[in-house]
This record gives structure tokens, sequence and C-alpha cells, in this order.
């Protein structure tokens, strides 16, 4: 909707929080709007989708709430209460809502996927599925993706993409990533995935939503959090050859030549971003949000 949308947490313990409307160009702050609920995330942004001409907010904190933003009021329009403990992340196609949800507790958790009305927030189907511990939905093309993580414990593993029949909610696809991903994202007709492979060090996974087909691209220096637009794959590269060196730069992955082609240095601490016209936004731990302009070489 012409903006870019930034939610920041009241941390105040009840899962509030405001949503930050920015005008990409002069980067002003041009609304402020409370909302009951943002997401829990630290990293990686996600839990926020625009979709039809409304922001929807999925929330992470005390409760499983999502809310949708109407653009042209700036207020909370619909605030739907799920069932379950939190909800992970959010996106939108022609079937519905869809939201990953943290169900269960007490050593008992599981994820369901669930589709609701856009219009009422009625809770139209619901998938349980394998994992206890899953992030990012992602609706491309006509497909609906989960980023599912394996657990053993209470530690968080290896990343599997999961793909469920819209219509049926059948798991119709397993695809596993090479390691953890950082986070994935879709661009371009892809989904995309930052990995870290002892043998090969930074990768970039690629994978057909249609065909199911997985390439694995060596990443160079790109490592952390990121964002298709603008000519490739943006995103937060590392300073020292140590695996948790420094994050200090952002860059730019062509993948058609396969190597990093742009890149620049930036304060902060950078821990998601996103792409505009000519711009690449990078949100900080708590150091707010930084624009970078793009200017031909």
């Amino acid at each position: 909707e012409g903006s870019i949308w930034v939610a920041a947490s009241a941390n105040d313990g009840t899962g509030a929080g405001t949503v930050y409307r920015i005008d990409p160009d002069t980067a002003e702050i041009i609304a402020e709007i409370p909302v009951p609920t943002v997401p829990g995330w630290e990293t990686g942004g996600g839990a926020m989708e625009v979709a039809g001409g409304d922001v929807w907010v999925a929330g992470g904190g005390a409760d499983a709430r999502l809310v949708r933003i109407d653009p042209m009021t700036n207020t909370v329009d619909l605030d739907i209460h799920v069932q379950g403990r939190f909800l992970g992340d959010v996106a939108v196609d022609e079937h519905g809502v869809w939201v990953s949800v943290f169900v269960g507790g007490g050593g008992g958790e599981s994820i369901d996927l669930v589709r609701l009305d856009p219009v009422t927030g009625s809770e139209e189907a619901r998938i349980r599925m394998e994992s206890s511990y899953a992030r990012e939905v992602l609706a491309v093309d006509g497909t609906i993706w989960l980023h599912e993580r394996r657990t053993h414990g209470s530690v968080v593993g290896g990343s599997v993409l999961t793909r469920v029949d819209p219509d049926t909610g059948e798991v119709v696809a397993s695809v596993r990533l090479p390691g953890q991903a950082w986070m994935v994202t879709e661009g371009d007709g892809f989904i995309w995935a930052p990995n870290y492979d002892v043998e090969e060090k930074n990768v970039l996974a690629r994978l057909d939503p249609h065909s199911n087909e997985l390439t694995t691209l060596q990443a160079g220096n790109l490592e952390f959090q990121i964002a298709v637009g603008e000519g490739g794959i943006w995103g937060v590269a590392r300073r020292g050859p140590d695996l948790f060196g420094e994050r200090s730069g952002i860059v730019r992955y062509e993948p058609v030549a396969g190597r990093v082609d742009a890149s620049g240095p930036i304060e902060g601490s950078p821990i998601a971003l996103t792409v505009a016209p000519g711009s690449i936004w990078v949100i900080h731990y708590t150091e707010g949000v930084t624009r970078i302009e793009l200017r031909p070489a």
C-alpha cells in the first residue's frame, strides 16, 4: 500500500505494541497505529502481510491473535482470537488467510496450520502438522508452504519446507533444506532460504514451489536475513571468517551470475530487511530503521 510497515513491541508484558507506517520516499512516520498484538520474533521479520488492501499482523505474544489494519483509516478493523498459544506467521491467498499456530504446552507442543475467512475471521480449516516448531507460511503462485523445524527436546534444528494442498489440507511434499535456514521468503516465483553448511559455508537454497525442486547456490558472504527485489537477493553479510562474527554489511546476490555484485556497510544491529523501489530498508534490534538508497554504479 505504498508504505513501509514496522511493528514494535510495547515491552509491557501484554503482547501489544505499535505498527509504524513510514513513507518510503521521505522516511517520515505518517501513522502510529496501536495494536493489541505484534509479532513475537526478535529476528527475521515475518508475521506481517500486506495483501488485498489490508495489513495483517500475527501475534506472538501473550495470546494467539490476528489483527487486520485498514490502510485507509490506519486503524485496526478486525481482531481475531485464534485457538492456540501464539501465532508464527501469516500469509494470504485466494483461499483465505493462513496462520501457523503453536498449540499445546507442558511438553506437548504441536503446530497447526489454520485457514481463516478474511472477512469474518472465522476458522475454515485446521491442519495438524508433524513438527512442534514452525515459522513462515508462504503463499506462492497458488501453493501453500510452511517452514517447519526439526526439534530435539528444546533444541531447534534443521529446516523442512512442507507443501500443503490449499483445497484439501493434505501434505503433498516435504523438502529438507541443507542445515538450518535462518528464515525463508518468496520472490520471483521461488522460495529462498539462506543456510550455513559446514562444508560449503554460506549457501542460498532456491525451491521451485510447483516442481518441488531444490537448488543450492554458493552465496558468498550473504549469510543472514534476506529480501528479494531490486535486481537480486539482498541480505546481511558478516565481517569476520567466524560463523558468529560481526554482521556489518548489506549485500546483493545476483542469482543469474551466481555471485554477490553489490555491497555496502551498515551500522547497528540488523535483524530484518525489506526492499522498496530504489531502496533497502533495514530494521535494527534497538537502533530503529535505516534506509539505504540504491543508485547506479
